[in-house]
């Protein structure tokens, strides 16, 4: 189903207006296990904004590394990537991992996961990348 959303996302004092349409986010059910012990205080918040060459492909990888970090730590609790209306080039993903350590860990083993390769190809730029906490 596709939908426009006006977001604004004002992070570390740059903001970006895109028109979004949602792609394929899921929520897994109950706490996964690499976060056994944590709360939602201790939630971190990831937010990339970047670029790719192919929109089609760059969908499909970023979902793909998504699948590759739950395979290794399990620490995802939820997950969205969105494209933008006007530059279908333009992804957001947004992902909410159950800890800091848990974030560290799989970006520390990131350039391992199957389709980290695939998704740097297809990356064109960067327009950012941060992590929040709630």
């Amino acid at each position: 189903m596709q939908f426009k959303v006006m977001a604004m996302v004002a992070l570390l004092g740059v903001a970006l207006t895109f028109s979004l349409r949602s792609s394929a986010g899921d929520i897994l059910p109950g706490s996964p296990v690499g976060c056994m012990g944590t709360s939602t205080a201790d939630h971190i918040q990831e937010i990339g904004v970047f670029r790719v060459t192919n929109a089609e492909a760059g969908l499909a990888a970023a979902q793909a590394i998504v699948a590759d970090a739950k395979a290794y730590n399990n620490a995802i609790i939820t997950h969205s990537i969105f494209q933008d209306l006007t530059d279908s080039t333009v992804l957001v993903q947004h992902i909410t991992w159950c800890s800091l350590d848990a974030v560290k860990d799989a970006f520390i083993h990131s350039e391992g996961f199957p389709h980290m390769p695939e998704m740097m190809a297809l990356m064109s730029e960067s327009l950012y990348f941060g992590y929040i906490k709630n």
